[in-house]
């Protein structure tokens, strides 16, 4: 097991493809989440918070396949809480900082217990 960490653009295109490919069968498939940019034709998902500024935390197994993965984003750029969630919380109180990170869309294989 090992852990990759990175922009989007720093992780080889087939761990990238496979954590859509993992968040795709969690969120759409598993939770029925309706995501505007879930491309059902080869099975990924993504959406408008995955930019050239995400940070990702990959869990690959002994034979490299993505098992768990999780996203970062500075909360001074747009995010999934302030946009998608806003009435989770009063909007002044939610944090705008580049030292404050939301953590969002962490998912692992079904039964993989001990994963991020």
């Amino acid at each position: 097991m090992r852990f990759l960490i990175g922009k989007g653009t720093e992780l080889p295109r087939d761990i990238f493809v496979s954590m859509g490919r993992l968040r795709y069968q969690t969120f759409v498939k598993n939770l029925n989440w309706i995501l505007l940019r879930a491309d059902d034709i080869n099975g990924v998902e993504y959406d408008e918070f995955d930019t050239e500024h995400t940070i990702y935390v990959v869990e690959l197994d002994d034979d490299d396949d993505v098992i768990a993965t999780a996203r970062l984003i500075q909360t001074n750029r747009p995010y999934l809480l302030q946009r998608v969630f806003p009435g989770f919380a009063p909007e002044d109180a939610l944090p705008y900082s580049a030292e404050i990170w939301e953590s969002f869309s962490p998912c692992s294989q079904a039964g993989d217990r001990e994963s991020l």
